[in-house]
């Protein structure tokens, strides 16, 4: 069912009391005027936060569009966070829009130029983060709020252009608690004009809220995320003159959507493997098909520029180990069909070129590789403690005051019994696949994590309930201090990384250790590491992973 909100300020309620009545049925609350013929009316679709990361959110995407296309509504807002850190998706974001459905306005989230580091993700599709249009006599400004000292210059020149008496509706990602009401960024500039201001529109925290900053209205909206698992809400929007603002909400899950019979074309591969090593020339065949004709394949590597394939519905493209360096790198295909549809997301694959083996004096071990397989790794999660999670990422998770919402730590052991030397141990690296983190932060000293020593014996399918009693650390913040506490480097601008990227922990302090493991296999437990940080989740592939070269390596650097 529809929930519907209306909000006028004090003011106006004084002014409208006497030719005002309520009408209170099955939650609807509607607020008439006196005076009808003078109304003016316009209603529209708002909704943020989609975070579309994947195909499917993008097939979501398009057929809620579609969907929408015939609702009374002039026009569609969103208020950000269009993808979730996954700036490959917004341009095709921008494409379905303009070809399907009413007309969309968008505004930049954080996940859109990842908290203004990365504005180009944006500015490269949209232009400017910021802008004004006029719809119905209506003045909409979509500020740009990542930044806090934004552009308040720009803002004042809106409003000072803006005709006195003329309503305006104001847009931004962040609500008022997250960009400085009242007493800083735009809303004491925009209070200067709060009787003009019929609503401040924000999103950004998931969650629906109503409030007044100053004397203007502020309405925050839930998500709607895009998420084909997930549910979220949309609103529909109907402005009646100055005084008056409708908000509807509806279950974005609860919408019966339809997909527009023109479908997109599709495109893959020929090897579905998703990985391939680069250690000579290489070409690469696939296939592209539509519903009415494919005119061109393009591809591209990392986030270079697009190339054209060789062909259409049977394409190939040739790879060359000498314009690649070595490691991983991401290879991204899509079609476009005769009227230039896009293909609605893209065929992904790994490539990776050999880099150079171990320096003399250091062993590296690795599942998989080289004949080596004794490596065992799982999480354990305290937020769900009887959950089994072998085979999944190794996650480093905190959210909430010492864990209370989130807390994973995950348990590393590489058997060294094939190591056969006397030597001291001179260095001991771990380098992990980093392929997810979240709450990114540019400052020192709050991505923390730990490492410590197992204590015990344990399994791969080991939960939280049955870790080893020492370390034991949890609650985060009530631990002992570890032997090694370090801030984990910051391995992306994006939040699901692809390719994923290596980060490599130092764990020399624990160079004892590793020669008492070589010498004696059954005392070696390896490490469990843990976060501190109570808002920083990082994640990696374990040695399960299906790529053999993205999985922990283990380096130890003798004396010689």
């Amino acid at each position: 069912m529809a929930r519907n909100f209306l909000r006028i300020s004090s003011l106006r309620i004084l002014l409208l009391q006497l030719s005002l009545f309520i009408i209170s049925a099955s939650g609807l609350i509607i607020f008439a005027c006196n005076s009808p013929e003078k109304v003016k009316r316009l209603r529209f679709l708002a909704l943020t936060d989609t975070h579309i990361a994947a195909d499917s959110d993008l097939a979501r995407w398009r057929d809620f569009l579609y969907t929408i296309r015939d609702r009374e509504i002039e026009f569609v807002v969103v208020l950000g966070d269009l993808v979730g850190h996954a700036p490959e998706f917004i341009e095709p974001v921008k494409e379905i829009a303009e070809r399907i459905g009413p007309p969309v306005y968008f505004l930049p989230g954080n996940h859109d130029d990842n908290y203004t580091r990365n504005t180009e993700w944006w500015t490269s599709v949209f232009g400017s983060p910021y802008y004004r249009f006029e719809y119905g006599g209506y003045h909409f400004i979509m500020n740009w709020s990542q930044d806090k000292d934004g552009p308040l210059g720009w803002l004042q020149a809106v409003l000072d252009s803006i005709p006195q008496g003329v309503p305006i509706v104001f847009c931004q990602h962040y609500p008022p608690q997250s960009s400085g009401a009242p007493d800083s960024g735009s809303w004491p500039i925009l209070e200067s004009r709060s009787e003009e201001v019929v609503v401040a529109l924000s999103g950004h925290i998931h969650r629906r809220t109503s409030e007044t900053v100053g004397s203007i209205l502020s309405e925050t909206l839930d998500n709607c995320s895009m998420d084909t698992t997930k549910d979220g809400h949309f609103y529909e929007i109907t402005l009646k003159a100055e005084e008056l603002v409708r908000i509807e909400e509806f279950s974005l899950s609860e919408l019966k959507t339809v997909s527009s019979p023109d479908n997109p074309p599709i495109v893959s591969l020929v090897d579905t493997s998703g990985y391939f090593v680069i250690d000579q020339p290489l070409t690469l065949t696939g296939t592209a098909q539509d519903d009415n004709a494919v005119a061109l394949v393009q591809w591209r590597i990392d986030y270079g520029r697009w190339s054209d394939a060789q062909g259409t519905e049977h394409w190939q493209l040739r790879l060359d180990p000498a314009d690649l360096s070595p490691g991983h790198h991401m290879l991204w295909a899509r079609a476009r069909d005769n009227t230039g549809q896009a293909s609605a997301g893209f065929e992904r694959a790994i490539l990776y070129l050999p880099e150079e083996g171990p320096q003399p004096g250091t062993v590296r071990l690795s599942q998989g590789l080289a004949g080596y397989t004794p490596c065992r790794d799982v999480t354990v999660r305290a937020h769900a403690p009887e959950v089994r999670a072998e085979g999944s990422d190794l996650e480093c998770w905190i959210h909430g005051e010492a864990g209370s919402e989130e807390f994973s730590e995950f348990y590393i052991a590489f058997n060294l019994s094939p190591i056969n030397t006397g030597r001291k141990v001179k260095e001991v690296r771990l380098i992990l696949f980093c392929s997810r983190q979240n709450s990114v932060s540019p400052a020192d000293g709050d991505d923390l994590y730990r490492v410590g020593v197992v204590g015990g014996p344990w399994s791969e399918d080991m939960n939280f309930n049955e870790r080893p009693h020492l370390p034991g650390w949890y609650p985060a913040k009530k631990a002992a201090k570890a032997r090694l506490e370090d801030e984990w480097p910051v391995p992306s601008g994006m939040q699901e990384i692809r390719p994923e990227v290596p980060l490599t922990l130092d764990l020399t302090e624990f160079a004892a250790e590793v020669e008492k493991w070589i010498k004696e296999p059954g005392s070696n437990h390896g490490w469990v590491i843990s976060p501190l940080f109570d808002e920083y989740n990082i994640s990696f592939r374990s040695s399960e992973y299906k790529i053999p070269t993205m999985r922990p390596r283990l380096e130890i650097v003798f004396q010689r």
